[in-house]
């Protein structure tokens, strides 16, 4: 089964949220519609702005714990290197030309020698 790793947004530079699915259109639609209520409904957490898609759905839940352990910063630099302008991607995240589907074989590390001391933007 295949899973998604994914990050919405509030907006460019806004509150984070991760989260990991075997759907994505459907759980970032639940996102938006406000279905569920928790961290991302209640902080407005509702634009794509990164995913990456796995083979399988436990490679997607180890990916997105290690994405949350790391700074925010961090992931403000994941999400940059393929989404510069923070776009929300739900429309074309499944889309065959869709530039930033992550079909790649090696995943984007930041260059950030030890991201425990990375303080540029504080917090996740």
């Amino acid at each position: 089964m295949t899973g998604y790793v994914y990050i919405l947004a509030s907006g460019q530079n806004g509150t984070l949220y991760t989260g990991v699915t075997s759907d994505l259109q459907a759980r970032v639609s639940e996102h938006k519609q406000g279905i569920n209520s928790g961290f991302a409904s209640k902080y407005g957490c509702h634009q794509l702005v990164w995913h990456e898609r796995h083979d399988g759905i436990e490679s997607a839940i180890q990916r997105e714990k290690s994405i949350k352990k790391y700074k925010r910063s961090w992931k403000v630099n994941l999400i940059e290197a393929l989404n510069p302008h923070w776009n929300d991607l739900f429309e074309i995240c499944y889309d065959i030309d869709n530039p930033f589907q992550p079909t790649f074989t090696k995943r984007f590390e930041p260059t950030i020698a030890n991201p425990a001391l990375d303080h540029r933007h504080g917090g996740r």
